[in-house]
């Protein structure tokens, strides 16, 4: 079974930040699949990333200070589990996610097209392969009721972003970018060793490829550590290119849904940082103060102050509340052993030594404590046999 896990502000009621998604909504979305997708620190983290490349605020980073519950737009993570009804996790995820936001306002071909315009995914490692997976079974659902031309054209404003990954995107059809760290050891592909020789060749730091229409590889000569948060170090220079990518397709969505302008589905990275003398940080500053997210609100300076002395506090409450789990697991471990104790002392003591026994454990009281402990226990009668025993031998 697959839950869908939506980002909204932090509370003392809600100290994670996080609200499983019961309904599904017309909203567009970025929904993010990691790799270990039974894992909270995964599922969480993946969103969480999603709202930091879109420049939302977070309690890791200000960005462009956008409150994340005041815009038209959800930041989604997902979890699977086994389920035999189930081939794989994607077929699960088109049938009762994908399928129905599709369709929620009728399955006409202008209808669904403007849907698709606002269904993002960020996926990372083998998160990619379940969009692949996702993509292809998609395209044979939507054949029954489109041409294959206009299956085509719903898929290709659908928009990826997928992080480093082995799998070759340049099969989907989806308008993806994929970023790249060309020296990270466990990505291993053909693609990575192409863009690895060419930076190499050019002295560039990041290369971005065209290799379809609405299809990049952004590569970079990375520190080669195999971790999504490097992707968002302030000192990696793939930082703002890969925000401004999540940034484009978020406001596109926004604008779509709210009817404001025919979005252009295009990839352009090259009008954004044409002064190459910019530091990283001044790209993430030009970026941060051109995005308009319509609708949305942004923390003032003073309020993102409280809101950081609240997150102070959720991340404490959350600690709290883990220890007293710990705790009571242990409380809970401690209770079933006692019970199996007495269970056992039932099963191969007689009744004077199980009281004996609980009542010299401090386990049980009665009016007559003193009578049970003064009587013949197991063990006094155990001796006695013994002795006799050796009488007569």
């Amino acid at each position: 079974m697959i839950n869908i896990y939506k980002k909204c502000e932090k509370s003392l009621d809600n100290p994670s930040g996080y609200l499983e998604l019961e309904n599904i909504d017309d909203k567009p979305f970025l929904l993010c699949i990691s790799a270990q997708n039974n894992n909270d620190k995964s599922i969480y983290g993946i969103t969480r990333f999603g709202a930091e490349s879109a420049r939302v605020y977070t309690s890791k980073e200000d960005g462009a200070k956008y409150k994340v519950d005041s815009l038209d737009f959800n930041f989604l993570g997902v979890r699977f589990k086994s389920d035999s009804m189930y081939d794989s996790s994607s077929d699960e995820l088109v049938d009762k996610f994908v399928i129905p936001y599709l369709y929620n306002n009728g399955n006409d071909y202008l209808n669904v097209i403007k849907k698709a315009k606002n269904m993002n995914f960020l996926t990372y490692c083998d998160g990619t392969e379940t969009y692949a997976q996702l993509e292809n079974l998609l395209k044979k659902i939507l054949s029954e009721n489109f041409s294959s031309d206009q299956v085509n054209r719903i898929i290709s404003h659908i928009s990826l972003c997928a992080i480093g990954t082995m799998i070759d995107t340049t099969l989907c059809d989806a308008k993806c970018v994929s970023f790249i760290d060309v020296n990270d050891s466990e990505i291993c592909s053909s693609k990575q060793d192409e863009m690895k020789k060419i930076i190499t060749n050019k002295q560039n730091d990041f290369l971005i490829k065209q290799e379809k229409e609405n299809n990049y590889i952004f590569s970079f000569n990375g520190n080669g550590i195999h971790s999504l948060n490097e992707y968002l170090n302030d000192s990696n220079v793939v930082k703002p290119y890969l925000c401004s990518y999540i940034t484009d397709n978020i406001s596109n969505s926004i604008n779509n849904y709210c009817g404001i302008n025919e979005i252009v589905n295009v990839i352009n990275f090259s009008d954004k940082f044409k002064d190459n003398s910019l530091s990283i940080e001044d790209k993430i500053k030009l970026l941060d103060d051109k995005i308009n997210y319509y609708g949305g609100f942004k923390y003032t300076d003073d309020e993102v102050k409280i809101q950081r002395q609240l997150d102070v506090m959720c991340k404490k409450s959350l600690m709290d509340k883990k220890k007293i789990d710990r705790q009571q697991d242990e409380i809970d471990d401690l209770n079933s052993k006692m019970k199996l104790l007495i269970n056992n002392l039932k099963e191969y003591t007689s009744d004077v030594s199980m009281y004996q026994v609980l009542i010299s454990s401090g386990l049980w009281q009665s009016s007559n404590d003193e009578e049970i402990l003064s009587k013949r226990s197991d063990k006094d009668i155990r001796k006695e046999y013994e002795n006799n025993l050796g009488k007569h031998l």
